[in-house]
């Protein structure tokens, strides 16, 4: 288990009865995933006891529930966002079944440009560059609003020096992870992949890239194999590089 979920077990006990602790957080961004128990230690008696006792018991299976969809990198939210409003009338997220593109859907591609204005919220680093764009801010806040990722699991402002095209300096790219090693954490990400293309005309939704596989708002017809001479894709050996791990979903 990370120390971020020791440290949300920890608050939990101390809060009991009053909040739920956060029991996922990121441990690094493109480096190895995992997410391994660690004891907590505290004397069972009668009475307040009885109470952490249970308390502790309902984390840890939220724990064990939670790993089975959500993967792990390195951030960790600085805030909640901005306080814009929602798109009203998105699409529901879905089963996850893969490669999920509505027969009726309208996508739209007329979007403005803009620039990375806002202080990334899913980044808690002391970094002026670190910022995204309004477009980005709402859909991820409204992804996370939907249930289709968790924010613990998700970072988008990076410098990615490696990758010169990348969207992520812009502030436009986000990486969302799973634990893709396992169906229901595969599955989990489908589902938010769907989501995404379901809600492309609401969100300004430009491509994702998830399992290996491709999805543009500018051929929306069907996924394809993502292409990369950066990380050499396709190959499912490189795990990170051509997002088997994790979705990437860019804003226009």
């Amino acid at each position: 288990m990370g120390a971020g979920i020791s440290n949300s077990i920890s608050m939990s006990i101390s809060t009991a009865g009053r909040s739920r602790g956060q029991v996922i957080t990121m441990q690094g961004h493109h480096r190895g995933r995992g997410v391994r128990p660690r004891g907590a230690h505290a004397p069972f008696g009668r009475g307040p006891a009885r109470l952490i006792r249970t308390t502790i018991t309902a984390v840890l299976l939220a724990v064990v529930s939670l790993t089975g969809v959500a993967g792990t990198a390195a951030a960790g939210t600085s805030g909640p966002g901005s306080d814009a409003k929602l798109p009203t009338g998105l699409v529901a997220p879905g089963p996850g079944t893969p490669e999920v593109v509505p027969s009726n859907l309208v996508t739209d591609r007329t979007w403005d440009k803009e620039t990375a204005s806002l202080t990334d919220f899913t980044r808690n680093i002391n970094d002026s560059r670190a910022k995204i764009t309004a477009r980005t801010d709402v859909g991820i806040r409204a992804a996370a609003a939907a249930g289709v990722i968790n924010l613990a699991n998700s970072t988008c402002w990076d410098e990615h020096a490696w990758n010169p095209t990348s969207d992520h300096p812009l502030g436009k790219g986000c990486d969302l992870f799973f634990a893709y090693k396992t169906s229901e954490g595969r599955a989990a990400g489908w589902r938010a992949a769907n989501w995404f293309v379901a809600n492309q005309a609401k969100l300004g939704v430009y491509y994702l890239i998830w399992q290996g596989r491709f999805w543009g708002a500018y051929a929306p017809k069907a996924w394809t194999d993502y292409q990369s001479s950066v990380y050499g894709c396709p190959n499912p050996a490189n795990v990170t590089g051509c997002h088997y791990d994790h979705i990437h979903v860019s804003f226009y």
